[in-house]
């Protein structure tokens, strides 16, 4: 088990639970989730890095909240599942920046509200907020 403490909220996660979690999770085939997968990860690589030091994989997840822009999709928030638990009060969340890939990210994790998903055993989220990828022409997988 890993561990984490953002501001007094600690987080403890289990990495290869989450991996596997993420092997085995249904995605969704719209076409906003479709353009996600298909330019997340050579977009946002340094953001793929830091995921997956929590098992996540970037490029599945349970949630996004797309906005079609003219010549780009907006995803103002990207929801992901990590397998552990997290000392926050239910409801709460804890926020954090980073620097990747030229820009400051912010993400929250918490056990407030949870993406719908698959998982069955104690979990929290981690949301990405935010992020831009060019529009581009996929097949359904």
């Amino acid at each position: 088990m890993e561990k984490l403490e953002i501001n007094g909220t600690e987080f403890t996660f289990d990495v290869e639970k989450t991996r596997e979690y993420y092997k085995s999770n249904e995605v969704c085939d719209c076409a906003y989730c479709l353009q996600f997968r298909h330019t997340v990860r050579n977009l946002y690589p340094e953001l793929a890095a830091y995921l997956a030091r929590f098992g996540i994989d970037i490029a599945r997840p349970d949630e996004t909240g797309p906005v079609d822009l003219e010549e780009s999709i907006l995803y103002y928030f990207v929801g992901y599942t990590v397998c552990g638990s997290g000392s926050a009060p239910e409801g709460a969340d804890e926020e954090i920046s980073i620097a990747a890939d030229g820009k400051t990210l912010k993400l929250t994790l918490g056990t407030g509200f949870q993406f719908p998903n698959n998982q069955k055993e104690e979990y929290f989220s981690l949301t990405v907020y935010d992020l831009y990828l060019p529009r581009v022409n996929v097949a359904e997988e």
